[in-house]
Order: structure tokens, then sequence, then C-alpha cells
């Protein structure tokens, strides 16, 4: 009952200690959070009812822990959070993200959600079918610092409105053409530090609106001559340290 009667508090920052575990009852109702800090601990385990607070919470921080993985059925048991805008989970040890491909009101709970950062983690593979369904707001992915290899077309066809989209420092060795084609608003892709040795034609096709393109530390050997041909907005475009022969 540590935080029963602070019925006033909007900031909780309980971020660079040694806390292991979240009891389901530690956050109460009638509180008023709108930010909730809790990186830069030890924890290994969140409760699905860890949420059910107020629907004021904006941002939910958990960076620096040492999640194995993530189940998202945590915002479906949390139906208040209608104003969740910030959601990172950077900097844990998560090698998968569960229950993302059965179709529940669980997308209902995230139509507010801007920025979700999953960079520094151990995922191999991610798929957001079900989870953003009806977020048109969501502008910012941090995939970057996992074990990507391979990029599909139905990984990110929903996102219609991201504009920063990070893929650094993977393992990623194919890209399937079109993948990126439903990105109408994306702005900045950064795809350094991967293993790609060909992005084949289709690949950036209707980036019109990309303006900062990194391509650089990868082995690209070859660009294909229409690779770029949408890019009308390009304003900077990296390619050092590839294997390139010829343009």
């Amino acid at each position: 009952n540590l935080f029963e009667n602070l019925i006033a508090l909007e900031i909780l920052d309980l971020s660079f200690n040694s806390l292991i575990s979240i009891p389901k009852d530690y956050f109460k109702k009638n509180m008023a959070i709108s930010s909730l800090y809790l990186n830069n601990n030890k924890i290994n385990h969140i409760d699905l009812f860890i949420l059910q607070i107020n629907n004021l919470i904006h941002t939910f921080i958990f960076a620096n822990n040492n999640l194995t993985s993530f189940d998202f059925n945590l915002f479906l048991f949390s139906s208040s959070l209608v104003n969740l805008k910030k959601v990172n989970l950077r900097n844990n040890t998560i090698i998968e993200l569960t229950n993302l491909d059965t179709p529940t009101d669980l997308d209902k709970n995230l139509d507010s959600i801007e920025s979700l950062d999953l960079s520094f983690n151990y995922l191999s593979n991610v798929h957001f079918k079900f989870l953003f369904t009806n977020n048109n707001k969501l502008k910012s992915i941090q995939l970057n610092n996992n074990n990507l290899r391979y990029i599909n077309i139905n990984i990110f066809n929903i996102f219609i409105n991201i504009e920063d989209l990070n893929l650094e420092f993977n393992c990623i060795e194919k890209i399937e053409p079109y993948s990126f084609s439903s990105l109408d608003f994306l702005v900045e892709l950064i795809l350094s530090n991967n293993n790609l040795s060909v992005l084949d034609n289709g690949t950036l096709d209707g980036l019109f609106q990309l303006r900062f393109l990194n391509l650089s530390k990868n082995h690209l050997e070859h660009i294909y001559s229409d690779l770029f041909a949408d890019l009308f907005s390009l304003l900077s475009l990296d390619l050092n340290y590839n294997k390139l022969k010829f343009l």
C-alpha cells in the first residue's frame, strides 16, 4: 500500500534501482500517474494487470531491464490506456513478442501510441499484423540492434503514417520488394550495419517523402538503376563502407 494515498501523483520515477518484479496491485486505479519510469532495474517479469490504473498515463519507460519476452496482452488487460503515447522497451533481452498474431480488441488500446522503441534486444522476428491496425498516430519505430534477418512485405504495411524507421545493426540479409511501399510519410529509413548484398528493384518503391536514407556498412556490390526511382524528396543518401565496384 505504499502509493495508496498518492492520488495526485502524476510522475513516478523508480528508475536506476534494483527492482526484480512489480506486484500487480502496486499502482491503484485512482492514481493520476501520467508518466511511469521503471527503466534500469532488474525486472524480469511484468504482471498483466500492472497498467490497470487510469487513462492519463502517456509514457511507459521500461528500458534496461531483464525481460526475455514481452506479452502484448499487457495492453489488452489495461483497457484505460487511451492516452498512451510512448512505449520504451529498449535494452532488455527480449527474444520474442507474444500474442501478436491473434485478432482481439488489443489494438483499440494502442490507437494513441506515437513512439515504440524495441531496440537493443534479441528479436529475430517481428510481426504486428493485429497490433496497430487502427493506429494512425505511430510516427517512430526503433528496431535497431536486434537479430532481424529478413524483412517481408507484411511487417510494416499497416504503419501508413510512420515517419522514422530504424533497422540498423541487425543481421538483415534480404528485404522483400515493396516491403516499405505503404509507408507514404516515411522521412527517415536507417538500414546501416546489416548484411545486405543486394536490394532488388521495388525495395524502395512508394517512398515519395523519404529524405534520409542510410545504407552504409552493408555488403552492397551493385545498385539497380530503378532502385531510387521514387525517392523524389531524398536529401541525404549514405552508401559508405559497402563493396560497390561501379554505379
